[in-house]
């Protein structure tokens, strides 16, 4: 068999990914042989990320659960050996979650084939959760997370997706649409009432044509915008779900500088993945934000792109406030000659009120809780957002 051109005969289907990769590796964003790619995920740390897709169309199911994919990763820096990018051919286990690998094929910078070693196919090995590998066999068996996003090529995506873009002042917690995908938006929101009502970010669904929650079990609900307020960047979600938890507002007065807080969201969720939201704490550093703004207030609770909608929390797991925004590195390193250290910024809970639906209060928050209970409580009552703004 050709490195170079790679016709792999698996389960009756023709994997097609090994002719076309040099062209796709290319800056075009023609896709070549009918290839179906999606992207799955990123791993690694900077300078050395790499990015990883899926082509559905070699998709190739066996015998059983038995179900072969090849995926493509692309990596942001060049091994020592001169190797940049892999295609992967797996094989997975559906009912076991095992995988295996049946072959690798190297590419350079360029996408030029590589010598490597035959391999011999993997013993099978468990996946590990929350790993790429996981996401992977998702697709694979037919049940994504859907947070996967379809591409026309990868390459052009992964370049922009690595290169982000700068931003100043304010920067949101979650993800913008240049950042990752000109379609997608990832953030948090939490329940607040029994009906299916969630509160979010407004930059985070703004533009979408479809929205989804994935619930704290893994299902992904669709969603529909009920009310809006950019000025104050939230928005009122519902979701065609009834949850099993959900939060209740603090009352008025209740906010001091000094206070202890908390959020549970899904920050860097590329990076760490989505199975299991993630925990930081602080204080309430001021009870006004960026430039004196009273419809903010600045926190040293630690957030990471995909925070933005989650709730602030108190020590009695009453909602206090919704993540916003975090400072944009350069615009404070060039005003004030350091880097920021923990300041971040919330919406006060105050200003979601007019977002309720009509006779609609806030859930009842007892004044009460151990912190142990306030925690199991946010971290039950919240969703991963997934906001698709791509074309049809």
């Amino acid at each position: 068999m050709k490195r170079n051109k790679v016709f792999a005969a698996t389960g009756g289907a023709l994997v097609k990914l090994g002719a076309s990769i040099a062209f796709l590796l290319a800056a075009s964003s023609v896709p070549a042989d009918a290839a179906e790619w999606w992207w799955i995920g990123l791993n690694g740390a900077a300078p050395s990320r790499v990015v990883t897709y899926v082509d559905r169309e070699t998709i190739a199911r066996g015998k059983g659960d038995r179900v072969d994919i090849w995926a493509l990763a692309i990596g942001e820096a060049a091994l020592p050996n001169g190797q940049q990018h892999q295609a992967t051919h797996y094989s997975f286990r559906c009912g076991s979650r095992a995988f295996a690998t049946l072959d690798r094929i190297a590419y350079d910078a360029a996408g030029a084939v590589m010598p490597m070693m035959k391999i011999a196919p993997s013993a099978p090995a468990p996946v590990e959760k929350g790993s790429i590998g996981e996401s992977i066999l998702q697709v694979a068996c037919g049940t994504p997370a859907g947070t996967e996003v379809k591409v026309e090529a990868p390459m052009p995506h992964a370049q922009a997706f690595l290169a982000g873009r700068g931003t100043r002042g304010h920067t949101p917690a979650a993800p913008d649409s240049a950042s990752k995908d000109p379609g997608l938006s990832v953030g948090t929101g939490f329940f607040i009432g029994p009906a299916g009502h969630v509160l979010t970010s407004y930059h985070v669904i703004d533009g979408a044509r479809r929205i989804g929650c994935r619930m704290p079990n893994g299902i992904v609900h669709d969603a529909a915008i009920a009310r809006v307020s950019p000025a104050n960047d939230l928005a009122l979600l519902k979701v065609e779900a009834r949850p099993a938890r959900y939060l209740g507002f603090a009352p008025a007065g209740a906010l001091h500088a000094g206070d202890r807080v908390f959020t549970i969201g899904y920050g860097a969720a590329n990076y760490l993945g989505i199975t299991e939201p993630r925990f930081t704490d602080g204080t309430v550093s001021a009870l006004s934000g960026l430039g004196d703004e009273n419809a903010y207030m600045q926190i040293s609770v630690p957030v990471q792109p995909g925070n933005s909608g989650g709730p602030l929390v108190n020590e009695a797991g009453q909602v206090v406030g919704i993540i916003a925004a975090q400072a944009a590195v350069d615009a404070f390193l060039e005003a004030e000659g350091t880097l920021p250290q923990n300041v971040n910024w919330a919406v006060k809970v105050d200003y979601a009120a007019p977002l309720l639906p009509p006779l609609s209060t806030p859930a009842p928050a007892p004044a009460r809780r151990s912190r142990e209970q306030a925690i199991a409580l946010a971290r039950e009552s919240i969703c991963l957002v997934i906001a698709d703004s791509g074309a049809e």
